[in-house]
């Protein structure tokens, strides 16, 4: 018998199926192999991707981080020497202004936001309190690295104060002196032109003003020495002599006065004797004489108040306007009774005194 026909049935069956089943194991084995390394590959790709977003956001956040991390890191002592590099004509006390800066940069109200033409490129922020700008901040760098490149402070002092001193005193504000830079120009203040050119070593006065500053700004005036100040009704700072100094010409003063009122008080009695006296407490020709003396002519004089009252007069203190010129006001009230009709003679004169050569002389008077 053949070969063929000495075979024994289903062992090529057996054959045929463990090579299939090996041609599956390794089909499933290669299968797997690339399921295994898509997944790998997949999971690669994903963190790559889970990476790059990160960094992105990375950077995308890097330049607020560094602008958060600039507030956090900046005292207020920082933003007061800011301000003072910033503001250099300040005056403001350095604990009231740290003070502030920790108002307006760490208190209720601040807030920050990207400012009008901010880009990726070139960050800008802007600080406010409420409504008001405090500072603008701009980031440089790239990537995930940004640091502050400037910082402009943006609030502005609004205070401001000014007086008018005699030239040669020293104005202070808030006890630093001030110098020249502040001063807007010297002035006369003296009214009287008739007598303008004879002053000696006059009296000038100088305005001095200072602005942009963070609190209201104290300014203190000392006057030359030998000199003390007062203050006028328009604010301004005038010389004027020491009491005892003042007393001779607030005597004198007030004893014209008196003859003045007692001449027109007086009326008809001795009205030329009456006149005379005034004028013999005025220096002669000079405006206050040929104001008087005008006054008798062309006047009928009558109705005199014999029983008219002269004690209610008192001077003033004595304002410097030069070396040899000085006034005070004198204010007067007198009345009395004649005939049924009671006349009231009440207000103030201002008497300028003048010493051209032969000592000091009333020269002038006028209404106040």
């Amino acid at each position: 018998m053949s070969g063929y026909a000495n075979r024994r049935p289903g062992r090529g069956f057996r054959t045929g199926f463990i090579i299939y089943i090996l041609l599956l194991l390794v089909i499933f084995a290669a299968a797997l192999f690339l399921l295994r390394s898509y997944l790998a590959r997949f999971q690669q790709e994903k963190d790559e991707a889970a990476d790059k977003a990160a960094y992105e956001l990375t950077v995308a956040r890097a330049p607020q981080r560094a602008f958060e991390r600039f507030l956090e890191e900046t005292a207020p002592e920082d933003w007061a020497e800011r301000w003072r590099a910033a503001n250099p004509g300040s005056f403001d006390d350095p604990a009231r202004v740290r003070g502030e800066m920790e108002r307006l940069f760490k208190g209720a109200g601040f807030h920050a936001w990207k400012a009008e033409g901010f880009t990726a490129a070139a960050p800008v922020y802007l600080l406010k309190n409420g409504d008001l700008p405090l500072a603008e901040v701009t980031l440089s760098g790239g990537g995930t690295e940004w640091t502050v490149e400037t910082v402009e402070m943006l609030l502005r002092g609004t205070e401001e104060a000014s007086v008018v001193v005699p030239a040669d005193c020293v104005v202070r504000c808030n006890g630093a002196v001030l110098d020249g830079s502040y001063t807007q120009g010297s002035e006369s203040r003296f009214d009287l032109p008739a007598y303008k050119d004879v002053l000696i070593n006059p009296v000038t006065w100088t305005s001095y003003k200072v602005t942009g500053q963070l609190f209201p700004p104290a300014l203190t005036v000392e006057p030359a020495a030998g000199w003390e100040l007062r203050t006028a009704e328009d604010g301004a700072e005038m010389y004027v002599l020491s009491e005892a100094d003042a007393k001779p010409y607030q005597d004198q003063a007030v004893r014209f006065v008196r003859t003045l009122l007692y001449y027109y008080m007086q009326g008809s009695s001795n009205t030329m004797t009456n006149m005379n006296a005034a004028l013999n407490l005025v220096t002669w020709d000079s405006e206050a004489w040929r104001l008087i003396y005008n006054s008798y002519q062309g006047v009928i004089w009558d109705t005199p108040f014999l029983d008219a009252t002269y004690d209610d007069v008192h001077a003033g203190e004595v304002t410097v306007w030069a070396g040899n010129c000085l006034s005070l006001d004198v204010d007067y009230h007198s009345e009395g009774t004649a005939r049924g009709y009671r006349n009231v003679a009440e207000g103030t004169y201002r008497l300028y005194f003048l010493n051209a050569g032969n000592g000091f002389g009333i020269v002038a008077l006028s209404y106040v």
